[in-house]
């Protein structure tokens, strides 16, 4: 997952759903596919193309690449669960803190 300077989030479409949300802040159901791919392809039924904008539990999604029949790079739209510091690394963390 990397935050961009526009505010949004690109993510792996593989990546876990629970990682997502713990790592974001952003409120995906848990009761169904285990990964951002398998949740935007059971909301709309099939892959979609490259491009494809849409809202999925609160949140805009943009489908930046697929590959393989799978979503394999989604962009979340700002606003993205929790501010930005929940993205920096260890290294950012403590030079912020001094």
């Amino acid at each position: 997952m990397r935050r961009e300077a526009d505010g949004s989030v690109t993510v792996d479409g593989m990546a876990s759903l629970r990682a997502v949300n713990r790592r974001l802040g952003t409120r995906f159901p848990l009761d169904g596919p285990k990964t951002l791919n398998g949740l935007i392809v059971d909301h709309l039924g099939d892959i979609p193309e490259a491009g494809t904008s849409f809202r999925l539990a609160g949140q805009s999604i943009e489908v930046v690449q697929t590959q393989d029949r799978a979503i394999k790079v989604v962009r979340l739209l700002p606003p993205v669960g929790r501010p930005a510091s929940a993205l920096q690394s260890k290294d950012e963390k403590a030079s912020s803190s001094r």
